[in-house]
C-alpha cells in the first residue's frame, strides 16, 4: 500500500502568503527607515537663542519644525536634534545665534543606523559652505569661530544620503541576517505541517508493512 499527496491538492495555505506579504513590508520599511541624530557642540560669547531647522520634505524650513535652544556664553553647550521615524532630512539650517556676534563650533556628529560621522576644523568649515550673513575668522583649529553678520546669521549643513541607505558590507552584516529570519518565520507552520504529512506517510506505510507481514505468517 502506498500512500501519496498529490501537488495539486495541497495547495499552500493562505496565512503563508499573509506572512510573507507581511514580512516584505517589514522588510521594506526596516530599510528605508529614517533615523539621524545630530549633536552640535557649540559656544558662544553672549547669551544667546540657538535654532535648528530640519529641512521638510520639498528642501524648505519652517519654524513650526525648528528646535530652539537657549545658549549661555562662554560656555559649551551641545545641541541635539533627534529626527527619528520622519522624514528624510536633506540638509539642516543652523542658526548658532541671534543678531550679530561671535560663535564658535567645535563639532558636528551625525549618526543613523547606517553610518557615524564627527566634522571637525577644516572639514567643518568646508561642509558649511552655505553661510548667510556669518563668515568664519579663524584660520585652521579645532574649534573653528564665525561672526555674524546680520540679524539673521545661519549656516546650511546638507545630509548625504549615505546616512539613510546602508553600505553593501552593512547590508550584508546586519539587514541581510534579519531578512532572512523574517522570511522563514512564516514558513515555520508549512514546514510543521509538511513534517506532520511525511510522518503520518511513514507510519501508515510501516502499518501496512506489518500487517501484510503478519497475513503472510498466519497463511
Amino acid at each position: 500500500m502506498h500512500a501519496w499527496i498529490h501537488p495539486g491538492k495541497a495547495p499552500l495555505p493562505r496565512a503563508l502568503f499573509t506572512g510573507l506579504f507581511v514580512a516584505l513590508c517589514l522588510l521594506a520599511l526596516d530599510l528605508v527607515r529614517p533615523d539621524l541624530r545630530v549633536g552640535i557642540d557649540l559656544r558662544l560669547g553672549a547669551a544667546s537663542l540657538a535654532k535648528l531647522y530640519p529641512s521638510g520634505p520639498d528642501g524648505s524650513y519652517s519654524e513650526s519644525s525648528s528646535r530652539h535652544f537657549d545658549v549661555a556664553g562662554e560656555r559649551w553647550t551641545r545641541l541635539r536634534l533627534d529626527a527619528v521615524n520622519g522624514t528624510r532630512l536633506r540638509s539642516l539650517r543652523i542658526d548658532p545665534l541671534e543678531g550679530r556676534g561671535l560663535a564658535r563650533i567645535e563639532s558636528i556628529t551625525m549618526t543613523s543606523r547606517w553610518l557615524s560621522r564627527t566634522l571637525r576644523g577644516d572639514e567643518l568649515v568646508a561642509a558649511l559652505v552655505n553661510r548667510h550673513q556669518i563668515q568664519p575668522v579663524d584660520g585652521p583649529g579645532e574649534a573653528p569661530r564665525y561672526l555674524s553678520l546680520g540679524p539673521d546669521p545661519h549656516l546650511v549643513l546638507p545630509i548625504d544620503r549615505a546616512f539613510y541607505l546602508p553600505a553593501p558590507d552593512a547590508l550584508l552584516a546586519h539587514v541581510l541576517p534579519r531578512w532572512l529570519l523574517l522570511f522563514l518565520l512564516p514558513l515555520l507552520p508549512l514546514l510543521f505541517s509538511l513534517c506532520c504529512s511525511l510522518s503520518a506517510v511513514f507510519t501508515s506505510n510501516s502499518s501496512c508493512y506489518v500487517t501484510t507481514k503478519n497475513l503472510a505468517s498466519l497463511a
